[in-house]
């Protein structure tokens, strides 16, 4: 496992960083997303404290993908079960049992958004 430099999204956020940092970050935090999802994983919890944008020196942002403790592979379930009213991040259909698709880790992508 390696360090990761940054702060989270939510930190970041809570700082009121400037929009245009956050929004690099988000779009380079959906091109690594869009790695998982090709390696054939799904990340099954992408929320703002799951995700640590580093600002380098030259002013990219880099977006990385912390926690993946219920990473599965696309088409497995992690096994959720709980109501969607208290994990609003995470796709409906996940905390029924059901199966890690790209499209619900870009429901927690666009919950981010919000």
């Amino acid at each position: 496992m390696e360090y990761c430099n940054g702060k989270t999204l939510q930190a970041m956020l809570m700082e009121a960083a400037p929009v245009g940092t956050l929004l690099r970050g988000i779009h380079d935090l959906a091109l690594r997303l869009r790695e998982v999802h090709q390696a054939g994983f799904a990340h099954n919890d992408l929320k703002i404290d799951n995700v640590i944008l580093e600002v380098t020196t030259d002013g990219a942002v880099r977006g990385r993908l912390i926690d993946l403790g219920l990473s599965t592979r696309l088409g497995e379930s992690p096994g959720l079960l709980a109501n969607p009213k208290d994990f609003p991040h995470i796709a409906p259909e996940l905390l029924r049992r059901g199966a890690a698709t790209v499209e619900s880790d870009l429901f927690s992508l666009g919950a981010i958004l919000l």
